[in-house]
């Protein structure tokens, strides 16, 4: 598969979906104020595979200060003095390091870390006659070392030994462009930590003394009732009447029971039901940016995603908004009170919309529309009774009215009055506890799927790759788009005098960082500039992070008199823009994430992405080019030369 499209159609891990600020509490960059030099060394070499060399510079040299010394301190602080760089940005504090690394890098040894200092020395000025040689030798290193090299220095070769190593700086970088699963992996360090799930609360069933005391005073005061209007009729012999109240009495006590448990079930019915009703607008909408609004974010978003086939996500989602609430006014009330981010719920919220759709899918949403509400001989025994007693208790109470009027309405009142308060309270003593039961089983049955739930999404994100890794697969891609931009334009890589490449996220990019990382996005816009003996080539592409695609967007050429300037601008909340204007008025200008003015950590982290985007070299270059034209690649050519002498000595001092 190629990693490069020319146009911007979207993929398996297209731009889609709500988009987090990801921070993980790994700590791989984090070195204490009491840090040992070692240990700000072994940072530093960490910021470097990070795509950092500002920060691993300050460390490693922190580290060199303390008096952490050796060939291979050597080897690495040579890389990050020169990783990222082009010969005209070594100012004269460096050319004033390198003066004294001999002193402080002594070497005695003959092992990997020499070798890779002295094909660095050979590699500065390798004449075409010796390139063969080079080569060879270049590739009888170590791969680490082979890796590190062509990674760090790549804007610091000239000359034909540019034009081989270039060849294999594009062979490693298309076998590393999906090496380590990328596309099975990437997405996921974009992806929160979940947070576990938490048990849906019950409470037991537990009947009050006063409530118990009033139904059996009310049952026996409806008993006394119904026994004195037995009585009546027994008193007045009124056979229809007694016949009739016997009857009565044997429908209510045999049916009561099976009556009151086709309720109950006829209630959980109904229950199920209600969730199925339309959406309910809330008393009062969250404030936004709260962590209910973005819960209810989340639900929307993904109820969009999950929907069943032959539905629009519109159409499933306003059939499903009673749903869809009251599953988010339930996760939003369970964890409110913990304190945790509502993207570590992201995981349940993806899986509660999936089982939604799946319900659907199955039917097991809509089943119990298609399954007796009570079994049929609890139907039977309820509805034969409940049939007797409504047509023999009038007979009965007609009996007794007819032979003593001016009792036997009191006692029907009575009856009726006490009876159904005892029959009420009976029912709720009687299923209360069957419903406490069913919710603990319930509430059990569902933590459950949703702690199985958490654990497969504890171990899909179990290999989420480090920010190394992320940071070698953005390396790949930019060195992919530079093969592209070549191969395009028809040129060599000893053709290009100079080259930038700024990146900055994509519109709608999600972006993830771990603890005093850079931010990672899941896309980039990456533009290129390629300043040749002819003018400047500029090529704009966007590359997807999960899946290493690169869609080419455009390509411009102009001539170094056409620049007019390069700057980066701030503007409000401290926020900046790169923009570069050519004297024809055509403006390109990429914002610059910059951090809040008052958000030191923010502050720190900016610095770190900056830092790793390339901007303040393509703000070097380009604002040479304006102010000089192509005098300026002629005039640092000149000074060029200097340095490259004072650094190849330096080398050569460092591994005698």
């Amino acid at each position: 598969m190629s990693p490069v499209e020319n146009a911007n159609t979207a993929d398996g891990h297209a731009r889609v979906g709500v988009q987090a600020n990801t921070v993980h509490e790994v700590t791989v960059y984090q070195v204490g104020a009491d840090a040992d030099p070692k240990e700000k060394f072994l940072a530093g070499v960490r910021y470097l595979d990070g795509g950092m060399p500002t920060a691993a510079r300050k460390l490693i040299d922190e580290a060199v200060h303390a008096g952490h010394t050796g060939v291979d301190v050597g080897f690495y602080w040579v890389l990050a003095r020169l990783s990222g760089r082009t010969r005209r940005d070594l100012s004269d504090e460096d050319m004033a390091a390198l003066r004294r690394a001999p002193e402080r890098f002594p070497s005695r040894e003959n092992g990997q870390w020499t070798h890779g200092l002295r094909m660095i020395a050979r590699l500065m000025e390798t004449p075409e006659a010796d390139v063969e040689t080079v080569t060879r030798d270049f590739d009888h290193l170590p791969v680490r070392l082979r890796e590190d090299i062509l990674r760090h220095l790549d804007r610091f070769l000239t000359g034909p030994i540019r034009d081989r190593l270039w060849e294999r700086t594009v062979r490693q970088a298309a076998s590393g462009w999906r090496a380590g699963y990328r596309v099975e992996r990437a997405w996921k360090f974009f992806q929160p930590t979940p947070n576990p799930p938490r048990p849906r609360r019950t409470e037991p069933f537990a009947a009050t003394r006063r409530e118990r005391g009033t139904m059996w005073t009310t049952a026996a005061l409806a008993a006394l009732s119904a026994a004195g209007i037995g009585a009546m009729l027994v008193a007045n012999p009124n056979v229809p009447g007694l016949v009739a109240y016997a009857l009565a009495v044997t429908a209510g006590l045999f049916g009561a029971g099976p009556a009151t448990d086709w309720r109950h079930l006829a209630e959980r019915v109904r229950a199920k039901e209600a969730v199925l009703s339309p959406y309910r607008p809330p008393r009062r909408e969250p404030p936004d940016g709260g962590f209910t609004a973005r819960i209810r974010e989340l639900f929307a978003h993904y109820f969009a995603t999950y929907v069943p086939a032959g539905l629009t996500a519109n159409a499933w989602r306003a059939q499903m908004a009673g749903i869809e609430q009251d599953l988010g006014t339930e996760v939003a009330h369970r964890y409110r009170e913990s304190r945790i981010g509502a993207d570590g719920l992201e995981w349940l919220v993806d899986f509660l919309a999936r089982r939604t759709m799946e319900r659907w899918e199955s039917g097991a949403m809509l089943a119990h529309r298609h399954r007796p509400v009570a079994p049929a001989r609890m139907k039977a025994l309820a509805g034969v009774a409940a049939a007797a007693f409504i047509v023999t208790t009038p007979i009965a109470l007609i009996g007794a009215w007819s032979s003593s009027p001016e009792l036997g309405l009191p006692l029907t009142v009575s009856l009726a009055l006490f009876g159904f308060t005892a029959a009420k309270i009976a029912y709720r003593l009687r299923t209360g506890p069957v419903r406490a039961a069913e919710d603990a089983k319930a509430a059990s049955a569902e933590y459950a799927e949703w702690h199985g739930a958490y654990l497969r999404r504890v171990a899909e994100l179990a290999d989420r790759p480090s920010d190394e890794e992320m940071a070698a697969w953005l390396a790949t891609d930019k060195v992919l788009l530079m093969n592209r931009a070549l191969h395009d334009y028809k040129l060599s890589p000893a053709d290009v005098l100079e080259h930038a490449l700024l990146e900055d996220p994509a519109q709608e990019a999600g972006r993830a960082r771990i603890k005093d990382g850079p931010w990672r996005y899941t896309w980039y816009r990456l533009m290129l500039f390629i300043l040749t003996a002819d003018g400047v080539r500029q090529v704009l592409a966007e590359v997807n992070t999960s899946t290493g695609r690169l869609h080419m967007k455009e390509w411009n050429e102009y001539g170094f008199h056409t620049i007019a300037s390069a700057h980066l601008v701030r503007y409000e909340n401290n926020r900046r823009r790169f923009t570069l204007r050519l004297l024809s008025g055509l403006e390109t200008s990429i914002p610059v994430r910059g951090p809040r003015s008052d958000d030191t950590e923010e502050e720190r982290t900016t610095r770190l992405t900056m830092d790793a985007s390339g901007v303040h070299a393509t703000l070097h270059v380009l604002q040479g080019v304006a102010a000089e034209g192509k005098e300026w690649v002629a005039l640092d050519g000149r000074r060029d030369r200097n340095r490259m002498s004072l650094l190849k000595a330096s080398l050569h001092a460092m591994t005698p």
